[in-house]
């Protein structure tokens, strides 16, 4: 695949999993992305299962109910954390649902979907009305509140990388310090997996000075997919594991640069009555991955 001059460098290593479809372009660079695999997935719609948490994420940062590294209970990640509270980077690498649902519940989900359609990010099926009806624990993680394409996840992503999304500027550095994953090749990786009803992405920004910002959007459908394979492929552009690092991080990247000591949580009189969670009708068989 040629380059053109001071074009970032792209890994392309034979396929390690399978990937539906990888969506690739740079910034700066033009928006139009490569693409790898099935092209009837491009504009197909699916949820976006826990890529949905950047929205959620977006909200309590804007309407400042909430610090990047607000800490709050997680008890459904204590088993891969070690912890029963977390905060807003840890949460969002291991996906907390319960986490996020505390993060609406200091909003209203019509504050979350404001943020979604500000930012372009898919489109609500049905109605507020019909929204409003949804499984509370939908809230955590998109469910089948909102429907996104791989088109449109892959345009989110480059307003990220572009520090073009359309929120303050102190809302965007809090999300891309949430964001943070372990580098690969002297790349920073800024990222979020989703998993949900046999859909898996992993979309994000890789970034390293002096060179132009890699765009990656993977989504995988096949009955025998994963969310590490989605993963896995994403990384695989960037360059192989060195010895002894796996080719799927298993834990977040600690801060870069000390942190002010995590916020706990605010009491606010009149805040929204809390949703009460409840297991969504429709579950995998396995747990919901981050």
């Amino acid at each position: 695949m040629a380059m053109a001059a001071g074009a970032a460098s792209w890994v392309m290593s034979p396929v390690l999993s399978r990937a539906d479809l990888i969506l690739t372009s740079e910034v700066p660079g033009a928006d139009e992305p490569k693409h790898e695999g099935d092209t009837q997935e491009i504009t197909k719609t699916y949820s976006p299962a826990s890529t949905f948490k950047l929205i959620i994420e977006l909200a309590a940062l804007e309407s400042e109910v909430a610090a990047y590294n607000t800490v709050l209970p997680a008890a459904d990640r204590e088993k891969q954390s070690g912890k029963k509270e977390l905060d807003g980077r840890e949460a969002m690498f291991y996906s907390s649902n319960d986490y996020f649902l505390k993060l609406v519940e200091k909003m209203t989900p019509q504050i979350v979907m404001e943020m979604a359609n500000r930012c372009a990010f898919g489109h609500a099926q049905g109605d507020n009305r019909d929204i409003m009806k949804a499984e509370p624990r939908d809230w955590a993680h998109g469910g089948k509140i909102i429907y996104i394409s791989p088109a449109q996840q892959h345009a989110f992503m480059r307003q990220v990388a572009k520090k073009a999304l359309p929120v303050k500027p102190v809302t965007l550095e809090g999300l891309m310090n949430t964001m943070e994953w372990p580098g690969r090749a002297g790349y920073r990786v800024f990222a979020k997996s989703g998993s949900f009803d046999k859909v898996y992405w992993f979309t994000g920004v890789a970034v390293k000075e002096g060179q132009p910002s890699k765009v990656i959007t993977v989504l995988v459908t096949a009955k025998d997919g994963t969310r590490d394979q989605a993963i896995e492929r994403f990384y695989a552009l960037l360059g192989p594991a060195t010895a002894g690092e796996p080719a799927v991080p298993q834990k977040p990247e600690p801060p870069s640069v000390p942190s002010p000591a995590p916020q706990k949580p605010q009491i606010t009189p009149g805040a929204p009555t809390p949703l009460v969670p409840r297991e969504p009708k429709e579950t995998n068989a396995a747990p919901v991955k981050p």
